[in-house]
């Protein structure tokens, strides 16, 4: 683990952004704990850009459960996310319980700032939240995980074909940290800055 990177301009980023994909980032050893019912607020949610120079970004968009600091954002190189290693197969059984498919198809371990984590890509197009008190509530078990299913539920009826995207955007990142594809020959995610 290097020295972190500095945060590139807006315009630097927008000249070479190409991925900006939603992940739940699953602590490798937690996950079990993470895939109770009114626990899953302390996954962290997440997303994660890909740059053509192979600078990656791993912002948090959601604060984890109590944590009383702030989000986190690091950035790095594609390098430092290692290559991707499958998940467990307790891991795929935590998520199918959770009524998540293709979990071996949309997953992957690998390290963000350093640290072994399990990256899973949700293909979400836009973060479905309940507002206001709501939020409170995923604070008591009993009540928290019926509100979660109804977040899942939305969410998923909002994003329908989202296991597909999920798969096919693990899929592009496993080629690139795997380098067989090169980020610099990926479309600019806002077109041509010229």
């Amino acid at each position: 683990m290097g020295t972190p990177l500095p945060m590139p301009s807006g315009a630097k980023l927008r000249a070479s952004l190409v991925r900006i994909d939603h992940i739940e980032a699953w602590a490798p050893k937690l996950y079990v704990l993470q895939a109770l019912p009114g626990y899953y607020n302390v996954v962290r949610q997440a997303e994660l850009s890909l740059c053509r120079d192979g600078g990656v970004i791993y912002s948090e968009t959601k604060s984890v459960g109590l944590r009383l600091f702030q989000r986190k954002t690091w950035i790095g190189k594609v390098e430092d996310l290692g290559k991707p290693l499958p998940v467990s197969i307790g891991f795929q059984l935590a998520k199918t319980l959770r009524m998540h498919g293709r979990v071996r198809d949309t997953s992957f371990m690998a390290r963000i700032d350093g640290k072994p984590m399990i990256v899973c890509f949700t293909g979400r197009k836009r973060e479905v939240e309940l507002k206001g008190l709501v939020s409170l509530v995923h604070l008591i078990p009993e009540v928290g995980h019926l509100i979660e299913g109804a977040e899942v539920v939305a969410g998923r009826a909002v994003n329908l074909g989202a296991t597909g995207r999920a798969a096919e955007a693990a899929k592009l990142w496993r080629s690139v940290l795997d380098t067989t594809m090169d980020p610099a020959t990926l479309p600019l995610l806002f077109g041509d800055p010229h």
